[in-house]
């Protein structure tokens, strides 16, 4: 799970715990290089079965590929509703929005932006 805090940082709840295997690092760089913003605007939450599904463990690379997957399917799902609202925000299609500067959905009438800088 992946929840976008109101000052445009990320955080992701992981299920996966790192146990010296760098996975709170892959989680991180996936969920921003899909969410278009700096590693350092993402904050994991690992090991926390609270707030995410069951995850089987930390074998060999089995973590990278399961809680990397799923982080990464997240910051996707989270990043369509985002371009979704600023969409309709600029009152234009979807397919004409994107991602710009972190924070900020740019189409061809303008961008809003939805991080730090908001009004």
């Amino acid at each position: 799970m992946i929840k976008l805090e109101s000052d445009g940082t990320f955080i992701v709840h992981s299920g996966g715990a790192d146990i010296g295997t760098g996975l709170d690092t892959v989680v991180t760089k996936l969920a921003a290089e899909v969410l278009h913003c700096p590693p350092q605007d993402v904050h994991v939450i690992s090991g926390d079965t609270d707030h995410a599904l069951f995850d089987k463990g930390a074998y060999a690379s089995s973590g990278t590929c399961f809680s990397g997957n799923a982080a990464r399917l997240a910051a996707e799902n989270l990043r369509e509703k985002i371009l979704f609202h600023g969409a309709q925000m600029l009152g234009e299609p979807v397919a004409d929005v994107q991602l710009a500067t972190p924070g900020v959905v740019r189409g061809k009438k303008g961008e809003v932006s939805f991080g730090r800088d908001s009004p």
